[in-house]
């Protein structure tokens, strides 16, 4: 409060800038005054929720890209048994595999070379397996064996889990900004609410309140 008359200098009393009495009435009284704002309050908390969510599932697809890839790169052992079964069928002849001629002579260089990457593979540690070694007996298998062999990326399957991925983050990013432009209008509508309704209280009080002062 200010002592004297409007020309007068004043002093400021013992209450001014005074924190609320209640801090919990304060806020249900906030609260209250915000009701024209729960709607857009609601949708900008689903936004953050769901572009964390968002966030957090992305990571998980560039795993399965990292797993592809390696898959990719990886002999599979399962295969090489099933083209030498195959193969030992009927080793005299020729025959196809998976729609793939193999020549009795591709046979023989086959039968010769898994020799060397069965040898590769038999070991305790698998750390201890000379990749190197095995991938160079392959690379001197006959080009039909090879292509019934030979590791090979899933493109089809490392490009869509790709585009999965950069949507995720993308519509995190789109969450997240729409989330911030809500709250920053949501902000600036109850501050612009708060000084029009502190105007209009000052403009309707009488001249002589203010001589009081």
């Amino acid at each position: 409060m200010f002592n004297g008359g409007p020309g007068g200098g004043g002093r400021r009393g013992k209450d001014d800038g005074a924190k609320a009495k209640n801090f919990g009435v304060a806020i249900r009284r906030m609260l209250r005054e915000m009701k024209t704002f729960y709607l857009a309050i609601a949708i900008a908390m689903i936004m953050s929720v769901g572009g964390s969510i968002l966030s957090v599932v992305a990571p998980d697809k560039l795993a399965q890209i990292t797993d592809e890839i390696t898959i990719g790169l990886k002999l599979d052992r399962n295969r090489v048994a099933e083209v030498a079964a195959q193969v030992m069928e009927n080793p005299s002849e020729s025959s196809k595999i998976d729609d793939i001629e193999i020549s009795v002579d591709d046979k023989m260089a086959f039968t010769q070379k898994l020799q060397e990457i069965q040898e590769g593979l038999q070991v305790e540690n698998p750390e201890d397996i000379d990749a190197t070694k095995i991938y160079a007996a392959v690379d001197e298998m006959p080009e039909s064996i090879q292509e019934l062999i030979k590791p090979k990326m899933n493109l089809d399957a490392i490009r869509n889990l790709a585009i999965i991925m950069v949507g995720l983050y993308l519509a995190s990013a789109i969450l997240e900004f729409l989330e911030g432009w809500i709250m920053a209008h949501v902000t600036a509508g109850f501050a612009r609410e708060l000084r029009n309704r502190i105007s209009h209280k000052i403009n309707m009080l009488p001249l002589c309140y203010f001589d009081k002062l």
